[in-house]
């Protein structure tokens, strides 16, 4: 049985929301990467990057998030950018079930304009119609990766006994 269920998407693809149901579905315990790295670095995702640069934040991104590789029944919510960094997808291929919730440029600026989502992202801060434009182009550099995971899911009805249905075969 894998002990590790990594989600990865991009920012409003739904992770931490479907990651607390399926944790509650799989009674395992829920880690948002962003909320850890706050908790343990006292700094946020947004002020590391805004005080140090994307660089030193996806090294501490990553610190953190080898942190939890020994832990058993945890859903961990990756940040966005988790896999494209510093061998970080190699480390949930081999360690735990890496779910990719795939969602649309267009679904996925509906949901973050309907939350103020744009806002607490410093990496997705263009303004006005760019900001779809600037969607499709972090997806399409970050698909890559995402591609690699073990389960894609659609991110808008994402299937909790899928992810139940290949833990269970591993």
């Amino acid at each position: 049985m894998t002990a590790i269920v990594f989600l990865n998407g991009m920012p409003g693809s739904g992770k931490s929301t479907f990651g607390k149901k399926l944790s509650r579905s799989l009674s395992f315990d829920f880690i948002d990467l962003d909320d850890f790295i706050t908790q343990q670095t006292s700094m946020s995702p947004f002020d590391w990057i805004s005080r140090y640069g994307e660089s030193r934040f996806r090294e501490v991104e990553s610190e953190q998030l080898n942190a939890l590789i020994g832990k058993k029944k945890v859903v961990i919510a990756c940040g966005g950018g988790t896999p494209c960094f510093n061998n970080n997808v190699e480390i949930m291929l081999k360690t735990g079930l890496g779910v990719y919730l795939e969602m649309s440029p267009k679904a996925l600026y509906s949901r973050l304009s309907q939350k103020n989502g744009f806002e607490s992202r410093p990496l997705l801060n263009q303004k006005g119609e760019s900001r779809l434009i600037q969607l499709e182009e972090v997806l399409a550099e970050r698909e890559v990766f995402y591609h690699k995971m073990h389960l894609h899911l659609d991110g808008l009805h994402p299937d909790i006994q899928k992810v139940v249905n290949a833990i269970n075969t591993n």
